[in-house]
């Protein structure tokens, strides 16, 4: 945190916290040979935009203390005494938000300038993360046994907030479907799967080791191009496109008949996508689930999926859903990095203040909404 005395005169005015974070989304494209642990970040000038060099640009959220300190050396900006604050880990877990002491900031007023699109939120949902393992057991590879790969990527993706009532597809339940079409008519054990990269992000791509009897290669081939046009015929109209790609591969073992199933029937029933719509407000959900990533790991099935609801009684059903359909399956669940919501005050000083500002700079003023000012 940053203390900014006031400018003189503005002594006795309230103190007004400036909140952003220092963290960002690590992804890039497919090609890009980008490390994020070492790399800076390439910045790509085209007319008037700035875009990073196939990768994310960290505009989420270093927009945000670029402007508080353009606010302060502004000599034509008369202010109170601010306090500008710069956490962590927002993107991974709010690590920073959730460890801030006590009395660490005074300010009264806070201003979060973490806003992705051109409005001003007065609130937000409640979120919780579920952590699933479900346990698996491997056997080895037989005689007429081969390894293939299948990958699905092309997809938009998205952040799994702002973006989650958009429809986009997700690659993990693309892939799903594909297995689930796949394992009653070509026969199959998983070697290993993986999908997504963060539990935020709707994933955009995902890939598959299957064994399949070495005699079944060209079904698997015809199953693969005709689903694969069932999916964009879905997609018509939406920013996603989809390609399934079929390659050789080397496997050691894989997971047996049985845990291959099971594999399917829990993925199948993890929903993603918006849970339900808000009843009083048209056109914002309420309720919605991120199905984030997969993994194998140590014997495991690993899932990492993501639940948030305008409303805390709405967050605790869609994770108890999601608990008792992993506890169905077998898997292990762990509820982890819980946020509460934050309910819109329309009676709030500092709202009164902004729509009065805006009203200034916007002609007409939009109508107000519960949640945002266009």
């Amino acid at each position: 945190m940053i203390r900014i005395d006031p400018t003189p005169g503005y002594e006795n005015t309230s103190t007004i916290v400036l909140k952003g974070h220092m963290d960002m989304v690590c992804e890039k494209m497919p090609d890009s040979r980008h490390d994020f642990s070492k790399d800076p970040i390439r910045c790509v000038i085209e007319g008037e935009w700035l875009h990073a060099d196939n990768t994310t640009l960290g505009a989420d959220n270093d927009i945000a203390i670029g402007l508080a300190v353009a606010l302060v050396e502004n000599p034509k900006v008369f202010h109170p005494i601010l306090e500008l604050l710069f956490t962590v880990e927002e993107e991974i877990s709010l690590g920073g938000a959730v460890h801030l002491p006590k009395g660490f900031i005074s300010g009264k007023i806070l201003v979060n300038l973490a806003s992705e699109e051109d409005v001003f939120i007065i609130g937000c949902a409640c979120g919780i993360k579920s952590n699933i393992e479900l346990p698996l057991t491997f056997s080895p590879i037989m005689d007429k046994e081969q390894a293939y790969k299948i990958t699905i990527n092309g997809l938009k993706g998205g952040h799994s907030g702002v973006d989650i009532h958009k429809n986009r597809a997700s690659a993990n339940k693309s892939l799903t479907r594909l297995l689930g079409d796949l394992i009653e008519t070509v026969p199959f054990r998983k070697a290993d799967i993986r999908g997504g990269t963060a539990h935020n992000a709707i994933a955009r791509e995902a890939e598959v080791t299957t064994l399949i009897d070495n005699t079944n290669k060209t079904r698997l081939e015809s199953k693969i191009a005709p689903f694969q046009q069932v999916l964009m015929d879905e997609l018509i109209g939406s920013v996603d496109s989809i390609n399934f790609r079929l390659t050789d591969a080397q496997a050691e073992n894989a997971v047996t008949d049985l845990d291959s199933k099971k594999i399917v029937a829990l993925l199948e029933a993890l929903p993603h996508g918006v849970f339900k719509m808000l009843t009083t407000i048209a056109g914002f959900e309420e309720t919605s689930h991120n199905l984030a990533t997969l993994e194998m790991k140590n014997s495991k099935l690993v899932i990492v999926s993501s639940q948030r609801s305008i409303l805390d009684s709405q967050l605790v059903e869609i994770t108890r859903r999601i608990s008792a359909i992993a506890h169905l399956s077998g898997a292990e669940v762990l509820q982890v990095d819980h946020y509460p919501a934050w309910n819109p005050k329309l009676n709030s000083s500092l709202w009164s203040v902004v729509a009065r500002s805006m009203n200034n700079y916007l002609e007409p003023l939009p109508a107000l909404k519960p949640f945002m000012l266009a």
